[in-house]
């Protein structure tokens, strides 16, 4: 039995919605219907009744809600206390980053941090950004590092979560030169053709902010969908092998631009996004307190 099915039967019993208890979980309502079931197969017997619409759980449900919650305050409180009697000497610090950032930012942090403390160890996963909140917000991480753009939001309650702006970047669009260094694929074309078009898949953070750059440019893009993927380093290899044009964060490929391999595609046609680190208002041991002080002067240059 896994603690994060406790916490999905009280978000269940709270929402009395499988779609609204999902949202509040930060993952999909498949996933959480499968780890539902997950949890009434280690019960035995059936926790909600989903015949009544809105649900309402079993009385076993009702049981493993409230006994569940009182063990897992019991064990989050354990957990702290054995922490904070650990001190930060021994502590590891839990870094989960998007697959982006975890090969940009997140090293390159957490090296300056260990320089200044070398006896805090820390301890990188990469997810894409619904796992990543998820895992934040379930304890499974004591830090996120993540993009941020305002129509993209990270549905993360500032009253529970607080969150540092670590510096800003652009989702720009990038292309193969040609022998003259032109843009091989041109967001634009001129000639009444469509450009082949390497594309994140709709949920993904940049495909959603994608989709913003081309709904605020007030005119379509001449793009033509050749590939649908999820990670940006798989579309920027695709782009570099000249099979289409994609939208790429600059830190990503800045060493691909440095040698010409990538050129921008088209002036503007871009979105700022912010690079963000994000802990939980609870976690108050002393190497999250040495790491997020740490934080908040590199974010006001000290």
């Amino acid at each position: 039995m896994q603690l994060k099915w406790i916490k999905d039967l009280l978000a269940l019993a709270e929402t009395r919605s499988f779609s609204r208890a999902a949202e509040l979980r930060h993952i999909t309502q498949s996933a959480l219907s499968r780890r539902i079931q997950a949890l009434e197969t280690w019960a035995g017997m059936p926790l909600v009744d989903r015949s009544s619409h809105p649900l309402v759980l079993t009385d076993a449900g009702t049981v493993v809600c409230d006994q569940g919650q009182a063990a897992l305050i019991s064990l989050l409180d354990m957990r702290a206390n054995l922490q904070n009697r650990q001190g930060s000497a021994s502590q590891t610090l839990r870094v989960v980053a998007g697959h982006t950032l975890s090969l940009t930012c997140a090293p390159r942090l957490l090296e300056r941090f260990r320089q200044r403390a070398p006896e805090i160890r820390t301890c990188v996963v990469a997810a894409n950004v619904n796992d990543a909140v998820a895992m934040l917000f379930d304890g499974q991480a004591d830090i996120l590092v993540g993009y941020y753009h305002p129509h993209v939001p990270t549905l993360l309650d500032p009253e529970n979560f607080q969150g540092l702006r670590l510096y800003s970047e652009a989702l720009i669009p990038l292309s193969a030169p040609l022998p003259n260094g032109e843009p091989m694929y041109p967001v634009e074309p001129g000639n009444g053709h469509s450009v082949p078009y390497l594309a994140y898949s709709p949920r993904t953070f940049f495909g959603r902010v994608a989709s913003v750059i081309h709904r605020e440019a007030h005119r379509a893009p001449a793009l033509e969908s050749r590939y649908e993927g999820e990670m940006a380093m798989l579309l920027m290899a695709m782009a570099i092998e000249k099979q289409g044009l994609a939208w790429l964060p600059e830190s990503l490929a800045s060493q691909a631009m440095a040698e010409g391999r990538l050129v921008r595609a088209a002036p503007g046609w871009e979105a700022a996004m912010e690079v963000r680190v994000y802990r939980a208002a609870g976690n108050t041991t002393p190497a999250m307190e040495s790491l997020w002080q740490w934080l908040g002067q590199q974010n006001r240059g000290g």
